[in-house]
C-alpha cells in the first residue's frame, strides 16, 4: 500500500482506511507519539489484518470458553500456540467484540486495530510481547468481571476503556 507520514514516521496502509480528515489515522498518530517517546521499543506498521482462519482453531475455541477465561491461572501460552502466535488478536476480538457491538463500532475495525497492535510488538524484545499483552488483557478482564464492574459501566465508561 501507499505510505502515510505522521510525526516523522512512515506508516504503510494496506487498507486505505483513514479515520479523520487530515489523512492520518489515530493509530498512526499514537504510534508516532510513542515512537518519539520510546523509539527503540516500538514500531507501528499498518498491515492487512491476520486472516480469521488463522485464529479460528478448535484449540483457540477451547481456550476462549467462559470457564477457561474465568480462571485466574488461565494459560496465555496455550492460546498463543493454538492461534499460531496470534493470542492478542484472538483474545481481544473475543472479549471486546461485545463492547464494540454495544457502542456501535464495526467489528472489522476492532479486528484491524488488534492486528495492527499485535504487529507493533518487536520479536527481539523477549518479555514485552503480544502474548504478554494478551495476558494483561485477560487479567484486566478477569478483575472487571469478577469485581462485578462490567454491569455498572455506562456507555461513556466503555468508551473510556476502549
Amino acid at each position: 500500500g501507499g505510505g502515510e507520514h505522521a510525526g516523522g514516521v512512515m506508516h504503510r496502509n494496506g487498507s486505505g482506511d483513514k479515520a479523520d480528515g487530515d489523512g492520518v489515522s489515530p493509530a498512526a498518530a499514537c504510534g508516532a507519539m510513542a515512537m518519539a517517546a520510546n523509539p527503540e521499543f516500538l514500531f507501528i506498521e499498518r498491515k492487512v489484518p491476520v486472516p480469521r482462519s488463522v485464529i479460528a482453531t478448535p484449540g483457540a475455541a477451547l481456550c476462549l470458553t467462559r470457564g477457561a477465561l474465568s480462571r485466574w491461572d488461565w494459560d496465555v501460552f496455550e492460546l498463543h500456540a493454538a492461534t499460531n502466535g496470534h493470542s492478542l488478536i484472538a483474545l481481544g476480538d473475543h472479549l471486546l467484540a461485545p463492547v464494540c457491538d454495544r457502542l456501535g463500532i464495526p467489528r472489522a475495525r476492532l479486528y484491524h486495530l488488534l492486528s495492527e497492535l499485535e504487529g507493533s510488538y518487536r520479536s527481539d524484545v523477549t518479555y514485552h510481547t503480544s502474548a504478554h499483552a494478551a495476558d494483561v488483557l485477560q487479567s484486566a478482564w478477569w478483575m472487571l468481571e469478577h469485581g462485578k464492574v462490567f454491569p455498572a459501566l455506562t456507555r461513556s465508561d466503555l468508551l473510556d476503556l476502549a
